[in-house]
């Protein structure tokens, strides 16, 4: 990291301090290709917010911008420093991320060929045979649900009818 860990334990919250740790080679090893997509959006999301607030906080200095609070900022320099805390460190989780999923995707295409060379012909029919009949059996459940509501639907419009013609005979 451009910052040292010691550096970004002074300028970061504890959650804060708890991704960048994250973003350490250690911490990368560890993390799911789930959790680093979770990680990168909070990355992203804490870049963001850094950028902005550095950008009022610029403009506040130099009196250009509404102060936000009861006196406006004197300098952005930490909030600068945390912008680019979280931009390299989003970097570092999109690059595992990449590398995971690209590896994740060779050990997938591996095993489907080997299954492919070790499962039987009947087996595949077999299970082409199931989906089908499984899928059949789910469009027929909600044709008959279709057709139900469908009556129910009748029979309420035909019973309201019925009893606006009895009044207007009265």
């Amino acid at each position: 990291m451009s910052i040292s860990l010691a550096a970004a334990r002074k300028l970061c919250t504890k959650p804060e301090f708890n991704l960048v740790q994250h973003g350490t080679k250690q911490g990368m090893k560890q993390l799911t290709p789930a959790r680093l997509r979770q990680k990168v959006t909070r990355a992203r999301t804490l870049r963001e917010k850094y950028r902005d607030l550095t950008k009022q906080q610029r403009g506040e200095a130099r009196g250009k911008r509404q102060a936000k609070g009861a006196r406006p900022a004197q300098s952005s320099d930490n909030t600068r420093k945390k912008a680019e805390i979280f931009d390299e460190l989003l970097s570092r989780f999109q690059q595992q991320l990449e590398l995971v999923e690209a590896s994740q995707q060779e050990g997938q295409a591996q095993s489907a060929a080997a299954h492919a060379k070790t499962a039987r012909p009947t087996d595949r029919a077999k299970r082409r045979k199931k989906k089908h009949e499984s899928t059949e059996a789910i469009r027929h459940q909600k044709a008959m649900k279709r057709a139900s509501e469908q009556k129910i639907h009748g029979h309420v419009s035909s019973a309201g009818r019925r009893n606006q013609a009895r009044r207007d005979s009265r």
